[in-house]
């Protein structure tokens, strides 16, 4: 926990709402709302926006009030220009972007958040270097850096050794608590769930649907995008008439489905945080995943944590979730009690106090 330093008047924050013109949704917009809600209803600040006029092109900004805050408007250059473009800050600024960009003095503190280094372990060619460049450029001029796992720390300083000269701070990500809720009424079925991203191979969804396959009581429920043809051609050989696909449901309906199933088989390689592995636990569902990188960071003693990516072990770990109503029931309680350890309005309280002592310091 970083020390606070108070000041005496409002801090001038600039907040880059780069991000909400780069994506359609995702956590890290969902990231980014909770800190710019938040520092709208500090009073040490006066927040300053920058953005685009398509950032309303973005679910979560299109739902946002930005009353009280300033506005500085940027749309004159193509967005992937925009992307490596130096923003103005003033003398006595604090700037905070979203995505990687920094000021154009470098006697302005600024803070940079690094979510994961997904690009040096699955991207290639010119998209791996041009990615790598823009974290680096933007930690090693950082005044200081959230990392929002230790796990993705680890991974800074090992790709960035020169980040060790700054102040980093580890301030874990959150989840929709008013959207993600166990309900015990509802009745379970003998059901597994698979969420998210299903075109990167780290993400494994092929071995959950092997391991489906020789659980023959069990169906799979895939959330997310509609299939493709080839992913329902190898639903259909191998698991026929054994998964129903949920494209694309309210956070409130996929609490749902976790309440009413028995697993969540998140067997990701690879993530800067999981927050699927929160709405799981939040909403009673105990999470089958893989013990690497920041998985085990959030999930505790709460999931069924697997040393490698292998079917056998995928099928011994939801079969014992089936037959072991004793071991289910535990999983369920300690999930229950991991996830009141994180919140969106923890995580924008613990940035904001960041700011201030970055603010405050010598950094």
């Amino acid at each position: 926990m970083v020390d606070v330093m108070m000041t005496s008047y409002k801090i001038p924050l600039y907040l880059d709402n780069l991000v909400f013109s780069l994506q359609k949704t995702g956590g890290g917009s969902i990231y980014w709302e909770s800190i710019v809600k938040a520092a709208l209803l500090d009073t040490s600040f006066d927040v300053t926006i920058f953005e685009r006029n398509d950032s309303r092109q973005n679910e979560v900004r299109n739902k946002m009030s930005l009353e009280g805050a300033k506005r500085i408007i940027q749309s004159e250059s193509p967005l992937r220009v925009d992307e490596f473009k130096k923003l103005d800050i003033p003398e006595d600024g604090l700037l905070h972007s979203s995505y990687f960009r920094v000021p154009k003095s470098s006697n302005i503190k600024n803070v940079c958040t690094v979510h994961d280094f997904i690009c040096m372990n699955q991207y290639q060619g010119l998209l791996k270097a041009v990615s790598f460049y823009q974290i680096k450029k933007a930690a090693l001029k950082a005044s200081g850096i959230i990392c929002i796992s230790e796990s993705t720390r680890r991974d800074l300083l090992n790709y960035i050794p020169e980040a060790n000269s700054k102040q980093i701070e580890i301030i874990h990500q959150g989840y929709d608590d008013s959207s993600y809720n166990y309900d015990p009424n509802l009745k379970r079925e003998n059901a597994v769930c698979f969420i998210g991203n299903r075109k990167s191979a780290y993400k494994n969804f092929e071995l959950a649907v092997k391991a489906v396959a020789r659980v023959p009581q069990v169906e799979l429920r895939i959330i997310g995008a509609s299939l493709n043809d080839d992913e329902r051609n190898l639903l259909d050989e191998m698991i026929p008439g054994r998964f129903t696909n949920y494209v694309y449901p309210s956070a409130a309906e996929v609490s749902n489905i976790f309440n009413r199933s028995i697993a969540l088989l998140y067997l990701s390689e690879y993530e800067g945080f999981g927050i699927p592995v929160l709405e799981s636990m939040a909403s009673g569902l105990p999470v089958i995943g893989l013990n690497i990188s920041s998985i085990p960071e959030v999930a505790g003693d709460a999931a069924l944590l697997l040393k490698e990516s292998n079917v056998d072990g995928v099928v011994d770990s939801i079969n014992s979730l089936l037959c072991e109503s004793c071991l289910f029931e535990q999983k369920v309680s300690q999930g229950l009690k991991r996830v009141l350890d994180f919140s969106w309005s923890k995580t924008a309280a613990k940035t904001l106090d960041y700011y201030k002592y970055i603010y405050g310091s010598n950094y």
